[in-house]
């Protein structure tokens, strides 16, 4: 039997994609000790130099949190990391009062 799928709450149609907004039952976040942690990896590219990106450490789904945290344990050799649920919410204002448009944010001619 398939797996049912996600609840969209909202989407959106753009030029090349669709945007949507699913609905799910928590957020996870990979722990280091107890705490949430942010993750980045620094590479080195000849033809850019330093390159560095940061990968994602909270998650809708907590299988993908999961297998971040075993991921990372084997590399540093611990089992300190763990996925953690967050629970308190908290409306923050953004200060955003138009609604955001990509192509004008990013300058992009179409």
């Amino acid at each position: 039997m398939a797996r049912p799928g996600p609840k969209i709450l909202l989407d959106k149609h753009l030029d090349d994609r669709i945007v949507e907004i699913l609905a799910t039952d928590a957020m996870w976040a990979v722990c280091y000790q107890g705490e949430p942690v942010g993750m980045r990896e620094l590479r080195w590219s000849p033809s850019m130099g330093r390159v560095m990106e940061y990968p994602k450490v909270s998650y809708a789904n907590r299988g993908h949190c999961i297998n971040l945290v075993e991921k990372l344990n084997s590399m540093f050799d611990t089992t300190d990391f763990t996925c953690e649920q967050l629970l308190a919410k908290q409306q923050i204002d953004t200060g955003i009062k138009v609604p955001y448009n990509v192509k004008n944010t990013l300058n992009i001619t179409v």
